[in-house]
């Protein structure tokens, strides 16, 4: 069984993309893809066209995989996110239309609501 601690991604070696792939738990197909989306993942490649990636590109793709998978960003959201630091919202402020339609809406359910209590009632 292997030890915990040499399974750990070390500064001074090289990781070929299975071992990035098992380690990230990401599949090598998904890495090859955000290798063209993303500037910050720098493989290298050697004569023999394997990939190989050192432990701040296994750092990036946790951070990465984090962005996409746990806080739901999409890939242009990510890139953005990445080249600037911050999240970009859109104004969630409601127009005076708006705000009628949702008073209204609001009206509607608790007439619903009532209509529904006196049913369970009956």
């Amino acid at each position: 069984m292997p030890d915990q601690e040499s399974s750990k991604p070390t500064q001074d070696r090289y990781y070929t993309i299975g071992e990035v792939s098992t380690l990230c738990e990401v599949k090598q197909h998904v890495l090859r893809y955000w290798e063209t989306q993303f500037e910050q993942l720098q493989k290298l490649t050697r004569l023999n066209g394997r990939r190989y990636y050192t432990k701040s590109d296994i750092d990036f793709i946790g951070e990465l995989k984090d962005l996409l998978y746990t806080r739901g960003f999409t890939i242009s959201g990510a890139q953005k996110f990445l080249a600037t630091g911050r999240v970009e919202h859109e104004s969630t402020e409601l127009t005076p239309a708006s705000q009628s339609n949702v008073k209204a809406a609001i009206a509607d359910l608790q007439d619903a609501k009532q209509i529904l209590k006196q049913i369970t009632i009956e």
